[in-house]
């Protein structure tokens, strides 16, 4: 799963909304009621805003709930303009910075989104560790 979340960095990065397409499951359906078309128009967003996306990700918690084989994955997320060498950079850039808490399901061989949660996060958030 972590691979997983790896790769959509990385498709973020590179400005691949195909791929992050792929990522999310067709049935995906949040608390807030959005769907994956809502998601996707997101990710155009996010995509369209800046001409240069830089993304780091931290996961900090994974679990799988083996009767389901659901998976929840928390993940610190911070996007920019300019490249992020660490979470420490952060402190001297200017990001975007939020928690997502994501739930994936393994559809055709590979982890998709079925549901996702986020919110702002700080750099008074971020735990020694991920420093």
């Amino acid at each position: 799963m972590r691979t997983a979340i790896a790769a959509a960095e990385d498709a973020a990065q590179e400005r691949d909304i195909a791929a992050l397409r792929a990522w999310i499951a067709e049935p995906y359906r949040d608390e807030r009621g959005r769907t994956k078309r809502d998601i996707e128009d997101f990710l155009r967003f996010w995509l369209l805003r800046s001409q240069k996306l830089y993304v780091l990700t931290r996961v900090t918690e994974v679990g799988i709930d083996p009767e389901t084989m659901r998976a929840r994955a928390s993940v610190f997320t911070a996007l920019a303009s300019q490249p992020i060498e660490s979470t420490g950079a952060l402190r001297d850039i200017r990001a975007d910075l939020y928690w997502i808490d994501l739930e994936l399901e393994p559809i055709d061989g590979a982890w998709r989104v079925v549901a996702a949660d986020w919110r702002l996060a700080t750099l008074g958030d971020l735990s020694s560790d991920l420093l």
